[in-house]
This record gives C-alpha cells, sequence and structure tokens, in this order.
C-alpha cells in the first residue's frame, strides 16, 4: 500500500504541472508520466483492496506515502 500511495500522490502532484510547464513536449511529458504513476497506483491499491475506496475514501492520516512526495514543488 506504501508504494501506491507513493505513486498517488506523485501522480497528482506531477498532474499540478499540466498546463505550466515552459515547453509544450516537457508538458506532455509530464503529464504522461504522471499517467504512468497513476497505472502504477492503481495496479499496486487493486492488489491490497478495492483501489478507489484506498485511493480516495481514505482518511488523510491512514496514508503511508513518503514524506519526500509531499514536499513543494
Amino acid at each position: 500500500m506504501a508504494l501506491g500511495d507513493d505513486a498517488l500522490v506523485l501522480s497528482h502532484r506531477l498532474g499540478e504541472w499540466a498546463g505550466h510547464a515552459p515547453v509544450l513536449e516537457e508538458e506532455v511529458a509530464l503529464a504522461n508520466i504522471a499517467l504512468d504513476l497513476l497505472g502504477q497506483a492503481r495496479l499496486l491499491l487493486s492488489m491490497a483492496g478495492d483501489e478507489d475506496e484506498l485511493a480516495y475514501l481514505r482518511e488523510e492520516r491512514s496514508f503511508r506515502n513518503l514524506q519526500l512526495v509531499e514536499q513543494p514543488n
């Protein structure tokens, strides 16, 4: 679950950059990496249980992601 939480948080953090990257190619690359991380999160969380429930219906204190992924961009 910790790996799935890391991938989920990182995918959302990279999604914040959509529309803000200085070059179009970089923006597309960041969006593709974010989608890839979201796919990894879905796979990892689905092995632990219901992926939607684990990703979006848990209390924030129950996430087990690294503190590094919560640092400011």
